[in-house]
């Protein structure tokens, strides 16, 4: 039987600058299985400055010598307004 986790982080611009149109962001997740099942979902925070659109990609596998695994993703604004924080949702299945 398949076993389900989920999580999340959270970024939140401490500032006035928020992450603005076409800049990125880059993520680490770590400490997964061979056998594991990764999905993520970037959630902007909903504000007045208007239509705030996250995409996730660039998606990557690592494993190194000593069998530690990491995923690497990356979190880019592809809409028309700074993003002022989101959070990036994760769920991951294992048999």
């Amino acid at each position: 039987m398949a076993n389900l986790s989920v999580g999340y982080g959270t970024w939140v611009d401490p500032g006035e600058t928020g992450l603005q149109p076409g800049h990125s962001h880059n993520w680490v997740l770590s400490g997964l299985a061979y056998t594991q099942v990764v999905a993520l979902t970037a959630g902007p925070l909903s504000s007045s400055v208007g239509e705030q659109i996250l995409q996730i990609s660039n998606i990557r596998a690592e494993a190194d010598s000593s069998g530690h695994r990491r995923n690497y993703f990356t979190v880019t604004n592809v809409g028309p307004v700074r993003a002022i924080g989101y959070a990036v949702c994760f769920s991951i299945m294992s048999s």
